[in-house]
């Protein structure tokens, strides 16, 4: 039974440039796992997210269950990742510097002189474990729904790497509605099943499709007493930025006052949550030192239809 996004299946806690969140589930029992000393766990991607781009974080974009989770656990405020995403993923999954884990930079942007360097494979390297295979051999049900862009050759897709159930894109990403790159110069994105590849759903939408995939794959195993680990890495918020109309709307006219006004709030908001000291000062940003462009009003409802893309969670 699918009931979109909103679903609750998962808590989040926040980073920077590639937030991740956890959960660990309070209602062990209501999931099938009768022992509280091995917590469900979920662990959310979600991708070229900023720092302030969450209401908990000072931000004006609604995110109100992301801020209840938030509020509920710990919110980091010197979290540190990779300025990339492949090389933060292979981090992620196994515990070890991401030169080690063999994803040292972005797969498709490898300059000639390191190609074939082991720190440079851009994918995960024999000698390194993932956190799925370590929970699965410590009898967890493993299951992971979305971005995956750390390999899909021989041995790297997701299924041959702890998980048990997988629908993976291996990619930079992809379009949030059909099977198409986001940038016309790159190839087809593939997704796979189980390590299979497969056709998109006419009726899919990248964000809903993964929650309720998360949801069938925990459902399948609901009772047997054995708790679950799920990974859940979105697409959004990298580009394309393609979100549903209904979200879309309800910031009409919130931006229009700019990106120098919107940059200050978010600023001070921070400064007021104690997540930067309230002595820092706001640094300069080269487009300050424009012509002016943005502070023309047309200029900036122009730019202001980029900010309303932005989906609240």
């Amino acid at each position: 039974m699918k009931s979109g996004v909103g679903r609750s299946v998962a808590c989040k806690l926040m980073a920077l440039v590639m937030p991740v969140f956890v959960a660990f589930s309070a209602q062990a029992q209501e999931a099938g796992n009768t022992s509280l000393d091995a917590p469900n766990i979920v662990l959310i991607v979600a991708d070229d997210v900023g720092f302030t781009d969450f209401g908990a974080y000072g931000s004006e974009i609604n995110t109100p269950n992301i801020d209840q989770l938030a509020h509920r656990g710990v919110i980091f405020s010197n979290f540190h990742v990779s300025p990339v995403c492949a090389p933060s993923r292979a981090m992620l999954m196994t515990g070890v510097d991401s030169h080690l884990a063999g994803v040292g930079y972005l797969p498709e942007a490898i300059p000639p002189e390191l190609e074939g360097h082991a720190a440079y494979q851009g994918v995960l390297a024999p000698d390194v474990v993932t956190i799925a295979s370590l929970l699965r051999d410590a009898g967890y049900h493993t299951y992971m729904t979305g971005k995956w862009h750390l390999g899909h050759g021989p041995g790297a897709l997701p299924h041959e790497q702890g998980f048990e159930r997988s629908f993976a894109l291996d990619a930079t990403g992809g379009d949030n509605y059909e099977q198409r790159p986001y940038l016309p110069v790159l190839a087809s994105p593939v997704w796979y099943a189980d390590g299979v590849p497969v056709d998109l759903p006419n009726d899919f939408y990248s964000s809903r499709y993964f929650v309720d995939q998360t949801i069938d794959y925990i459902d399948s195993n609901r009772g047997d007493g054995q708790p679950f680990f799920a990974y859940l890495p979105f697409l959004a918020v990298h580009i394309p930025i393609q979100a549903p109309a209904e979200f879309i709307d309800k910031y009409d006219g919130v931006y229009d006052e700019g990106w120098h006004v919107q940059r200050q709030n978010r600023f001070e908001n921070a400064k007021a949550l104690g997540l930067i000291p309230a002595s820092a000062g706001s640094a300069m940003c080269q487009q300050d030192n424009d012509n002016g462009m943005h502070n023309q009003q047309k200029t900036k409802k122009y730019l202001a239809k980029a900010w309303r893309s932005t989906p609240g969670c």
